[in-house]
C-alpha cells in the first residue's frame, strides 16, 4: 500500500508540473487530480502515466474578432474591465490580440504599445463611459466600432502602406465617448 501512495504522490507531482508549464489546462489537472486520489492499483497508476505521456501544451486561444454585448464573458488573453473608475494601461499586443476593455460608467487610457506587424485586434464595450486609445503615428487603423448615442473621434488616415501594422477596434459604445490619438 505504501508503494502506491508514494506513486500517487508522484503522479500528484507530474500533474502540478504539467499544468504549471502549461501542458494541461485547469480542467484537465482537476478531473486528473481527482481521478489520482481514487487511485488502488498500480494498473490504474500505469494507465494514469500513460495518459500523461501523450498531453502536448495546450494550444493558444484563437483571437476573438467578434464583438456585442454577449460577447462580454467570452474568453480572451487579456480582459481589462473598469467599472465606475478610471484606469490607464499599457497594452503589448501578443498574437494578433490586444485584448478585451469593458467601461461602465468609467475611463479607459489605453497606450498600445510595441505594435507587432500584421493585423491586432482590440475589442471595446463601453457604456456610459469614456475611452483613450494613445497610438503611434505609422499605424493603420481600421474601426468597425458601433456607436449608439455616442461618440468616436479618429484621426484621418495620413500614411497608406500595405506594409503598416493594422489595429482593428471591435465593439460597441453606449452613450459613451471614444477618442483615437497618435502619439
Amino acid at each position: 500500500m505504501a508503494d502506491i501512495e508514494y506513486e500517487k504522490n508522484r503522479l500528484t507531482e507530474k500533474l502540478s508540473d504539467q499544468y504549471s508549464r502549461n501542458v494541461i489546462t485547469l480542467d484537465e489537472y482537476e478531473r486528473l487530480l481527482d481521478y489520482t486520489s481514487k487511485i488502488e492499483t498500480t494498473k490504474e497508476i500505469s494507465i494514469a502515466n500513460k495518459m500523461l505521456q501523450f498531453y502536448r501544451p495546450a494550444e493558444p486561444p484563437e483571437p476573438d474578432t467578434s464583438s456585442g454585448v454577449f460577447d462580454l464573458f467570452k474568453k480572451q488573453t487579456e480582459n481589462y474591465d473598469t467599472i465606475f473608475s478610471n484606469r490607464t494601461i499599457n497594452v503589448s499586443p501578443k498574437n494578433g490580440i490586444g485584448g478585451k476593455f469593458s467601461v461602465v460608467f468609467g475611463t479607459n487610457k489605453i497606450i498600445v504599445d510595441n505594435l507587432p506587424p500584421g493585423k491586432t485586434v482590440i475589442n471595446i464595450e463601453c457604456v456610459f463611459g469614456s475611452v483613450e486609445i494613445l497610438i503611434r503615428q505609422n499605424v493603420k487603423i481600421v474601426n468597425s466600432i458601433t456607436p449608439v448615442f455616442s461618440s468616436i473621434d479618429s484621426p484621418s488616415d495620413k500614411y497608406i502602406d500595405e506594409y503598416l501594422p493594422e489595429l482593428h477596434l471591435k465593439g460597441e459604445s453606449v452613450f459613451g465617448n471614444i477618442t483615437i490619438k497618435f502619439i
